[in-house]
């Protein structure tokens, strides 16, 4: 068997093993097909349900516990460098990339918990890392918004604004998650702070 069938059969087993069943699902696990088909199946079992606690969904639960699959399927494949001992990690020049590899990144860098610090430019799935408890913002940086490559559900933009606070979160869906994803939406650091007062600005 090749590495990626067993590495798909390995992925629906785990996917069955939750509950979700998604018929056909191939290595591109983020196809906007299968991405329907998972909403679809999410929508009619108990995990759509309003929680007790919040008086919401589960959906955003749902979200990384698919990222936690895939990436243990092998499929986050767009992984940044682990942090070295308890030298600032810099994250610096970042275009986003593959919304699941930034979830587990940001996990990573959480557990962690060394001093982290965003420069220069953060775009797309990057803006997930600027309310990091263990992120500064440079003065001088620059953050870009915009949609999703594959926005269905709770995958793609819904990924991003469960991460994101206060008037950012705000003007995130009301507007910026609707600019084209060959397009940015940029906001200066100080910008972003009074909209989220919550981040820290580098010193």
């Amino acid at each position: 068997m090749s590495r990626s069938r067993s590495i798909t059969k390995h992925f629906r087993r785990a996917l069955l093993g939750a509950g979700i069943a998604v018929a056909g699902l191939a290595f591109a696990a983020c196809s906007p097909e299968d991405v329907a088909a998972l909403n679809a199946q999410v929508a009619t079992t108990p995990e759509a349900a309003p929680t007790p606690r919040t008086g919401g969904t589960r959906q955003a639960q749902s979200s990384g516990g698919l990222t936690s699959l895939l990436c243990g399927a092998g499929l986050c494949t767009d992984r940044r460098p682990k942090p070295q001992g308890n030298r600032t990690y810099v994250i610096e020049g970042d275009g986003g990339g593959q919304i699941i590899s930034a979830e587990a990144d940001r996990e990573m860098l959480r557990q962690w918990g060394g001093p982290v610090e965003i420069r220069w430019y953060c775009n797309s799935s990057c803006v997930i890392f600027t309310t990091l408890p263990n992120a500064c913002l440079g003065p001088h940086l620059k953050i870009g918004f915009h949609s999703a490559d594959v926005n269905r559900g709770f995958v793609g933009n819904e990924q991003i604004a469960k991460y994101l606070r206060g008037g950012i979160k705000e003007r995130f869906l009301r507007e910026w998650q609707y600019v084209p994803n060959d397009d940015l939406y940029t906001i200066r650091a100080r910008d972003y702070a009074r909209l989220d007062p919550q981040v820290r600005i580098c010193d």
